[in-house]
């Protein structure tokens, strides 16, 4: 595959949420990077994305593990659902996005999309952005330049909003669409950013000029990308046939390499030059914790089943077990793994457990409020932040520690 190059790593933006389906997933062997297809230049316009892009400086993963409590840093509630989508660092301090739903089910109403800011992530201001109100924020791109890049869908549109201090934003104007019921993800990292539709993979070395720089074949539905400090990795399902587990990965956002991994790879986060993720094995039937140095051959770990007490609550497949999915958020030296339960895709998951891991092997309790779900995290290198929701999204939470 491309080279893997080395830079220095920026905390990690995640919005991982996810429902295991009750099937079985066929264990796949890894592709060769030379046997995997060559990106699909010729589908695409000539790059106008340098691949060359300013690296923003971050924290040091090589900082000593967190070992203090976290602590509540801000709540916000309002009549129905508010979620946390993504947060980030910026040069204000951090910055995060989400919604409110009017009642508490994403299907009814029209969410407002909200906006929140923190100088040193211990005390949180919301606001309302003046973007269009119907706009559901999907993912932030932190720029080199300075301020950040918010990017969303507006009904059949994507769009997009830039601002430098989270209050007065404007349009950037999107080369890519979203077409009825097709995902797009959004993440951020050294090397770029990389956004992905139903048409395939774009890449940016800026947040300006944008290019796709892979298309994929027609069944193949992509799932979030995540950056870390050696490329890019895109998880993705055959749709057709037995619904094989895919995963693209890329040193630079342009070159990409297509592989079968050991297991449907659900979410997906860096840690210290290598790549962590759950997924869903099936020898035996578990939700797994896999790693791998490449983001295209995966090591099964162990069975998160083994976290939790003999007497339960127990982790697996399907929806006879009583944590059904497991997300992974974070990067830089801040890590968060929780584990859910849901049965409705027009409501959050159900938060069971949250445990944090300083070396991706050892976890422990995060001991956050009951019901406590993560969905994103980040880190200035002074303090930890993390960013999720209690009781099926009744109230939106940031906790903190520090680093």
């Amino acid at each position: 595959m491309p080279h893997m190059h080395r830079r220095i790593a920026l905390p990690l933006t995640l919005a991982v949420a996810w429902v295991l389906a009750a099937c079985q997933a066929d264990q796949g062997a890894s592709v060769a990077p030379s046997d995997a297809p060559s990106p699909s230049a010729e589908a695409t316009p000539e790059p106008t994305a340098s691949s060359e892009p300013s690296v923003v400086p971050s924290p040091d993963d090589s900082q000593e593990p967190i070992e203090s409590a976290w602590t509540e840093a801000g709540t916000f509630s309002g009549s129905g659902l508010t979620m946390i989508v993504d947060v980030s660092v910026w040069d204000g301090g951090f910055v995060a996005i989400g919604q409110r739903w009017p009642e508490a089910n994403m299907a009814t109403g029209v969410p407002t999309p909200l906006v929140w800011t923190s100088t040193d992530g211990r005390e949180w201001t919301e606001s309302e952005p003046p973007w269009t109100p119907s706009l559901q924020p999907r993912g932030i791109l932190r720029l080199s330049a300075g301020g950040v890049i918010v990017i969303g869908v507006d009904g059949a549109d994507a769009a997009a909003w830039t601002s430098t201090d989270g209050a007065t934003w404007t349009d950037v104007a999107l080369p890519f669409g979203v077409e009825a019921n097709s995902g797009l993800n959004v993440v951020s990292g050294p090397v770029g950013h990389v956004v992905t539709t139903a048409e395939g993979i774009w890449y940016s070395a800026e947040g300006t000029a944008w290019e796709l720089t892979h298309a994929v074949p027609e069944g193949v539905g992509l799932q979030q990308p995540v950056a870390g400090d050696e490329g890019f990795v895109v998880p993705a399902t055959q749709l057709t046939g037995e619904g094989a587990p895919i995963v693209f990965a890329s040193g630079d956002g342009i070159e990409w390499v297509q592989a079968t991994p050991a297991a449907y790879l659900s979410s997906i986060a860096p840690f210290r030059g290598d790549w962590l993720a759950t997924g869903f094995t099936d020898d035996p039937p578990a939700i797994s914790l896999l790693r791998s140095t490449n983001g295209l051959e995966w090591t099964v770990g162990m069975n998160v089943d083994d976290l939790l007490p003999a007497d339960g609550p127990h982790a697996g497949p399907g929806m006879e077990t009583e944590i059904n999915q497991v997300t992974l958020a974070g990067g830089s030296g801040v890590l968060a793994m929780t584990m859910g339960w849901n049965h409705c895709c027009a409501q959050p998951a159900m938060g069971v457990r949250v445990f944090t891991s300083a070396d991706g092997t050892t976890w422990a309790e995060a001991g956050l409020a009951d019901g406590a779900f993560v969905t994103a995290a980040a880190t200035d290198g002074e303090v930890a932040v993390l960013a999720g929701y209690v009781a099926r999204g009744a109230s939106a939470v940031f906790w903190v520690t520090d680093r």
